[in-house]
């Protein structure tokens, strides 16, 4: 009976001294509830320090982030104990430890990582849409999820449903990238089967699950990749994932010839870089071109006569935005969705991730090291 331990969560559990913890609640829970509530008790008592990825300054990542052992408070009514299980490593993650995410900051001293995948451990009593046990993702902007534990409000998370052989890894991936690219191709152009998309930078982690959601509705991208001595690798790795074109950035003079048997991009995805202007200007009549990110903190420049003859749209998304102006039914929607695509073994229909986990512990190692295909994940309980 979950209720009645969460009403010892913070007026009966914590305010007890030591003595009387040990001597006379812990018993009588125990007899009471001799499997879960015990362990949940106990689990908590058990795990109050946590190791957490600190900053105290923006800076390089690899100079300002320190692991510290802290101590967590207890939980109030409304908040959520947690212990995180697995958290990626993306370019996000660390534009916000240097401070350079627009419109996005961590009060300081901040906590680094964005997504991730947690368990709850224990709620408050009046948490009502989070039980012991769910698998939950961050959903505020400013999580902080790399630490092992953490003691959070409760509307900060989000239960993820019906994951069942899904490894818990790929599983963290979901908050950031997938989302963000399945709302690049939800909110802005109606597509359908068989029409074509151009993005740039598309062996990063949001164009790499842009072609791939979008191969599984069947709709077909060109992309274009950083000039680079590994290009052959990455191209066979997009196409493998289903990309229909891969084009490097410094031979994008052939564009032309290489989609000229596919209908002209109804919509353009531009993560930055010198070739924005050439994914506007491959565009059809009435096309869109959107920009959701500044790689390289290039000037967006649309010539006049595309807006005039052409009739092109720019916009921008950013996904924090997304999140303030959305409920979290379509949260659940949308995972509901990439969950699916996470599970399918179906060539060409699923959402597939070339990962290395890496230990917690490890993690200015791992920053010091070189760029890597491979996204890093990190096994926060190790």
């Amino acid at each position: 009976d979950q209720s009645r331990v969460r009403g010892f969560t913070k007026q009966k559990l914590f305010s007890p001294t030591r003595e009387m913890f040990t001597t006379r609640l812990v018993p009588f829970i125990y007899k009471t509830h001799p499997n879960k509530s015990f362990n949940l008790l106990t689990t908590y008592r058990q795990a109050q320090t946590a190791t957490i990825a600190r900053f105290a300054n923006y800076g390089e990542p690899k100079k300002v982030l320190v692991l510290s052992q802290e101590t967590l408070p207890e939980i109030s009514r409304t908040q959520a104990f947690v212990q995180m299980l697995y958290a990626p490593v993306n370019t996000l993650d660390l534009s916000l430890v240097r401070g350079a995410v627009y419109g996005l900051k961590n009060t300081l001293p901040g906590v680094a990582g964005l997504g991730g995948i947690g368990k709850v451990l224990n709620v408050g009593e009046k948490v009502r849409n989070l039980s012991v046990g769910d698998l939950v993702i961050p959903v505020s902007p400013t999580f902080g999820s790399w630490r092992s534990h953490a003691v959070v409000d409760a509307d900060d998370l989000l239960k993820l449903d019906n994951t069942s052989g899904v490894p818990l890894e790929h599983l963290s991936l979901l908050s950031i990238e997938p989302v963000t690219a399945y709302r690049l191709l939800e909110d802005f152009v109606k597509l359908k089967s068989g029409d074509v998309i151009i993005q740039n930078e598309a062996h990063e982690g949001i164009g790499s699950a842009v072609l791939q959601i979008a191969n599984a509705r069947g709709i077909k991208s060109i992309n274009i990749v950083r000039d680079g001595p590994d290009f052959s690798t990455v191209s066979q790795r997009l196409k493998q994932y289903g990309a229909h074109v891969v084009v490097k950035e410094g031979e994008i003079g052939s564009l032309k010839k290489l989609i000229k048997d596919l209908p002209l991009p109804k919509l353009a995805l531009n993560a930055g870089g010198p070739s924005g202007i050439d994914l506007a200007r491959a565009l059809g009549d009435g096309g869109t071109l959107v920009t959701y990110g500044g790689y390289g903190l290039y000037p967006v420049k649309v010539p006049a006569s595309l807006l005039i003859f052409k009739n092109i749209t720019v916009q921008g998304f950013l996904l924090n935005r997304w999140i303030k102006e959305n409920p979290r039914e379509e949260w659940t929607n949308m995972l509901n969705s990439l969950v699916q695509l996470l599970k399918s073994n179906e060539p060409g229909k699923g959402l597939k991730h070339s990962i290395r986990v890496q230990k917690l512990s490890n993690l200015i190692k791992i920053l010091e090291s070189p760029a890597s295909q491979e996204k890093i994940v990190l096994n926060l309980q190790e």
